[in-house]
């Protein structure tokens, strides 16, 4: 896979689940405004596109990280904690 895809880091390093787990919740904590941001951004703001659930794809990005910025992020990794920990999972 080209690089920087599939866990691949620029410097060849594969990244596991668990530096992959706490990237995600920088940006969901708003510690991370770079680059995993940007992407977590774009990627929500698709899929909020292609959902109709905004105009195009400038509203899709404010959107996004408007969303990011209120803390919804942080607040799904809570509610997946709980979750996680409800079904017996180490959450």
């Amino acid at each position: 896979p080209p690089r920087g895809l599939s866990g691949l880091g620029d410097d060849g390093a594969v990244w596991d689940a668990a530096h992959n787990a706490l990237e995600l919740k920088a940006v969901f904590t708003g510690q991370d405004r770079g680059p995993h941001r940007d992407a977590l951004v774009l990627n929500a703001a698709l899929a909020l596109e292609v959902t109709g659930a905004v105009a195009d794809p400038v509203a899709a990005v404010r959107a996004a990280q408007d969303a990011l910025d209120r803390g919804d992020g942080a607040g799904f990794l809570q509610r997946l904690a709980s979750f996680g920990r409800s079904i017996g999972g180490a959450g």
